[in-house]
This record gives structure tokens, C-alpha cells and sequence, in this order.
């Protein structure tokens, strides 16, 4: 792994955790596809933090020999895999839990994004009830703004024209037109729980 993408995946994650980044770092040393520029910035507990839009690393399971802490970091960066599926899978392991503060920020980047499929269970994780995530939220106004910027981007561009295509009373709907209303669309549904639980 280059040294630029080792300090970018460093920056995602605040100084208190760089031992442990670096050991998921030195799983992942022989990684030769670059890690993304940076997509999105936070502030956890006052720290700015750079989430990385994607990394391109092999798909693979943490080794064993992680601890708990390592094994979070290292569904976060899979979480920012270039594969849905894989990104997916990560959202759904650090989903078995409450989300600690530094996890929140890969988490709620993943509802900015188009693929349904893994917005749905951020929706169902009911995280305006999780006390690190309110926190979380409360201090990053401006990433919590440009993630519902994104989402509506989204929508406006996948979901929409099924409202104007087909309208409120077709029979043929599918899974894809549940969401014609922008109101009803599961990414702006978090956001706003989330919006107005620290309100």
C-alpha cells in the first residue's frame, strides 16, 4: 500500500485509534489498488476525520488475530469498498451493535448513496435512538447537510420520474416505485429522525 493511501486511511479515524488503525493497516500492506479521495469530512469529539469515498482492496474476511476495536476499523474501510455487496456486508456487521462515535461518520456517509439495498438497514437500525450517533450528529451539521443533499441527488435521479412515469394510482408498482415520494424515501426518512431527535 502506498504511503498516501495508508495516511488517508489514518485520517478516517481519530489519533486515539492509530495503533490500531496501523495494525489493520499492516493486514492490508500488500494492497495494491489506491485508496479514493476523500468524500466526506466530520469531527468526531472535536477531531476532524476524512472518510475516503472508496478503497479497492480484496474482498476478505478480518483475520482472527484482530482485537474488537480492530475488527470495527476494519469493517469501516471494507464499509468504503468499491463493491456494494462487500460494502453491504461491513454496514451489516458493525450494524450488530451500537455504533460507537468514530463508527457513526461510515455509517450515515453509506445513506448518501444510491444503492437502496444498504440504506434499508441503516433505516431499520433505529440509530435516533443510540446515544454516540446523537452525539455524532449533533456535531456535524455541515456532513449531515451534504449527506441529505446527496440522498435527494439520488432519489431525484433513480426514484422520481416513477412518480411522474406512473403516478399514485398504478397497480404495476414494484419495490423501486415504494419510493416515488421524496418523503418516503429511506435515506431522507433517517436523516430526518436523526435531524429532528437534536432538534
Amino acid at each position: 500500500m502506498k504511503m498516501e493511501d495508508a495516511n488517508r486511511l489514518r485520517a478516517s479515524f481519530p489519533r486515539e485509534l492509530r495503533t490500531d488503525v496501523d495494525a489493520v493497516l499492516a493486514l492490508l500492506q500488500n494492497a495494491l489498488d489506491p485508496v479514493g479521495p476523500t468524500i466526506a469530512e466530520a469531527s468526531v469529539v472535536g477531531e476532524r476525520v476524512c472518510i475516503p469515498g472508496r478503497v479497492y482492496f480484496r474482498s476478505t474476511q478480518p483475520p482472527a488475530v484482530l482485537s474488537a476495536v480492530q475488527r470495527e476499523i476494519w469493517q469501516c474501510v471494507y464499509s468504503r469498498h468499491h463493491d456494494g455487496h462487500v460494502r453491504e456486508e461491513a454496514l451489516r456487521v458493525l450494524l450488530e451493535r451500537p455504533l460507537r462515535l468514530w463508527v457513526a461518520p461510515f455509517v450515515l456517509q453509506l445513506a448518501g448513496e444510491y444503492v437502496i439495498e444498504i440504506v434499508l438497514p441503516i433505516l431499520e437500525a433505529s440509530l435516533d435512538e443510540q446515544d454516540a450517533v446523537l452525539e455524532f450528529v449533533a456535531e456535524n451539521a455541515e456532513f449531515l447537510a451534504l449527506t441529505e443533499s446527496r440522498a435527494t441527488s439520488y432519489w431525484n435521479e433513480y426514484y422520481r420520474s416513477y412518480y411522474s412515469s406512473y403516478g399514485r394510482t398504478t397497480t404495476a408498482v414494484t419495490e423501486r416505485h415504494r419510493w416515488y415520494r421524496k418523503e418516503d424515501y429511506p435515506a431522507l426518512v433517517l436523516l430526518g429522525q436523526l435531524l429532528n431527535t437534536t432538534n
